[in-house]
């Protein structure tokens, strides 16, 4: 394009749309294109996490399918780049949908041209991958509103309202879900409910004043947006002796009345109660929590027990539930396990000898199996101190036995195992030879 005239007083102003951004015009002054927003418009960039981005997306496309509606919001139009490396419009197509009828939108860009407040918005989600080999976090997600006739504290509310009602509207709210971080990001994998449906708070052996507790955990997170009040439990005890058995009943009483991550791996605290903060309400889970945060003087990563400390002390999280567990409340340092940070800590010991027959029941083994179990060897099991997971895979050996030898003898494999479940676990431990299923385990 050539310009000729002489001065700015001269210049025209051309819409240039294939060139510029979208909202920009041409200044042609002096023979030079300038490019420059116009005065009526308004574009804003918000750089989002990629949660908030897969939020955003599985949001807008919902409004587009009439599962969802706003009375602020009128979708108009909807549609999907497949990626920055092919940029062609096409078609929305489903990664994943649940039984709300939210879906998880597979492309990298969505644009939505959406109406709020009697003002148009062109809305684009999208991720930019640096390929700079400089930047620490590569991959960037932005969410851009562009209005013409608007303002920017317009824009902004409808900018929050977007996020906040697509958090509250979430694909992953009430779900069970597994998180693993990468770097500053999470990574989230939902849990089948099949997992976690065979675990009964009423199928657990243990202490009526434990079993009360955890109750009441239950009551708190069923009726959370009526009292408002969280609970955060540690549970102590050795191996064998019942805590995670707790853990994944509690997720299972719980499963579809709030959203319950469970943290896996070298944990991001900071980003995981971020993430957990959206949603009303959380409950966190972390097993054998003494790996991840330790004490001052025993920690894999000092940074991870500040920021665990951080994160506890939060006022505004009081929406956030957690449930940990450790194989000692020793090797949790003092200052994440007093109370204030922690409701309560819930001892776990070994089974009380009268529930053994109780729960090799619960078990339900056949009955070549069950016939075992006689006065004799139950107090065998009493004199050998077992816990109630030695117990449970006990039984299990014992089946495996009968199917791959029918006519063997079962008692004379008892004494075996026996033997070898004592060599295995306590060699070296001499002063311990008569605690089995982990129980009273030297203590470092």
């Amino acid at each position: 394009m050539r310009a000729d005239y002489k001065g700015v007083e001269e210049a025209k102003e051309y819409q240039y749309s294939n060139s510029l951004k979208p909202g920009q015009v041409v200044t042609i002054a002096e023979g030079v294109q300038i490019a420059r927003p116009r005065r009526d418009c308004v574009c804003i960039e918000k750089p989002i996490r990629k949660f908030i981005y897969d939020f955003l997306k599985t949001y807008l496309f919902a409004l587009h399918e009439k599962v969802l509606s706003h009375e602020k919001i009128e979708l108009l139009h909807l549609s999907v780049m497949a990626s920055a490396c092919q940029p062609a419009v096409i078609s929305p197509s489903i990664f994943s949908s649940d039984e709300n009828g939210l879906t998880l939108i597979h492309h990298d860009i969505v644009y939505a041209y959406l109406m709020f407040e009697n003002v148009e918005y062109q809305v684009t989600v999208f991720r930019v991958i640096e390929n700079s080999g400089r930047c620490i976090d590569p991959v960037h997600f932005t969410l851009s509103a562009l209005a013409y006739g608007s303002d920017s504290t317009r824009t902004d509310r409808m900018i929050d309202l977007l996020i906040s009602e697509s958090i509250r509207n979430s694909y992953y709210k009430n779900k069970v879900l597994s998180v693993v971080f990468d770097d500053s990001q999470i990574a989230l994998r939902s849990v089948e409910k099949a997992e976690f449906q065979s675990e009964e708070l009423d199928n657990l052996f243990v202490p009526a004043n434990t079993r009360a507790e955890l109750a009441k955990f239950v009551h708190c997170v069923e009726r959370f947006q009526i009292m408002n009040r969280h609970l955060r439990y540690l549970m102590s005890g050795e191996p064998g002796t019942g805590k995670t058995k707790s853990v994944r009943s509690l997720i299972n009483a719980c499963k579809g009345k709030a959203t319950i991550l469970i943290a896996k791996g070298e944990i991001n605290f900071t980003l995981l109660f971020e993430f957990a903060a959206h949603f009303r309400p959380a409950v966190l889970c972390f097993d054998d929590l003494d790996l991840s945060v330790g004490t001052r003087d025993h920690s894999f990563s000092p940074s991870s027990l500040s920021a665990f400390l951080q994160e506890l002390d939060g006022f505004e999280k009081n929406n956030i539930f957690v449930l940990a567990t450790t194989n000692d409340k020793n090797l949790v340092d003092r200052a994440a396990s007093r109370p204030g940070r922690f409701d309560m800590i819930l001892d776990f010991g070994r089974l009380d000898k009268g529930n053994y027959l109780d729960l090799i029941r619960s078990v339900k083994p056949k009955t070549e199996v069950m016939d075992i179990f006689d006065g004799d060897f139950i107090e065998l099991l009493r004199k050998k101190k077992v816990t109630g997971a030695f117990i449970v895979n006990l039984v299990k050996q014992l089946e495996i036995r009968h199917y791959l030898e029918p006519r063997a003898d079962l008692r004379d494999y008892v004494k075996d195992y026996f033997e070898l479940s004592h060599r295995g676990f306590y060699k070296n431990l001499e002063e311990r030879e008569n605690a089995f299923g982990f129980i009273d385990v030297m203590r470092v």
